[in-house]
């Protein structure tokens, strides 16, 4: 296969909605399968960055491997893969049919101990309450001195994390230094096993010279 280039833009993209549900985890809670269909708030390259407005992601979790698809505001379809076991994943331009290998930690994140949801980022936390998000009950963890390892690599913030299951349904929060808020929030998440040829990369792209991983 020839080796390939992912246009600047798309990379972008992709890059940064990674980091909304990327981020950093020390410690892993049991593996837990579900699809998550959720809107993400915070920056975005295709309108001149920082953006209040949130557009929609659906996301795929089964035990270490992640898929997550969105698409931008002209059509455009972005897909990661990843292999927390590994660190192994791929940002995939399915519109242009391209491939790009990528290391990273892993969607840890987003699967907690529920009772002790902010271990993973070594933060101070306290209950907020709770809140129905994608019409179950969540429980709310106010977080603070993160120091990045947050979601989307926020610092300060809250969690609204499904007590039954351990997955972090919706968050809020800021990075150090900047008034700025990253949201997630869950439109609809359905448990159970997912597929095993959604975390496949697929045979009509294009990869780099002595990429593997298909």
């Amino acid at each position: 296969m020839p080796a390939t280039r992912m246009r600047p833009a798309v990379a972008a993209v992709l890059l940064i909605v990674m980091a909304f549900v990327v981020p950093v985890a020390a410690e892993e809670p049991a593996p837990v399968g579900f699809m998550m269909r959720a809107t993400l708030i915070g920056d975005s390259p295709y309108r001149g960055g920082h953006d209040a407005r949130p557009y929609p992601v659906t996301i795929h979790v089964q035990g270490p491997s992640t898929r997550l698809d969105f698409e931008g505001p002209a059509g455009e379809q972005g897909l990661l893969l990843h292999d927390a076991a590994s660190g192994a994943g791929w940002l995939i331009s399915l519109g242009e049919g391209i491939a790009v290998p990528l290391q990273s930690p892993g969607v840890g994140g987003l699967v907690v101990d529920p009772q002790q949801p902010c271990l993973h980022m070594r933060a101070r936390c306290r209950p907020a309450g709770s809140r129905y998000v994608a019409g179950r009950s969540t429980k709310g963890w106010r977080y603070a001195d993160a120091d990045g390892r947050g979601p989307a690599g926020t610092s300060t913030g809250e969690l609204w994390v499904d007590p039954a299951h351990g997955v972090v349904l919706a968050y809020s929060g800021r990075k150090r230094g900047w008034d700025r808020r990253y949201e997630m929030e869950a439109v609809t998440v359905r448990y159970g096993p997912q597929p095993e040829a959604l975390f496949k990369l697929p045979d009509d792209v294009a990869v780099p010279d002595g990429a593997t991983g298909r």
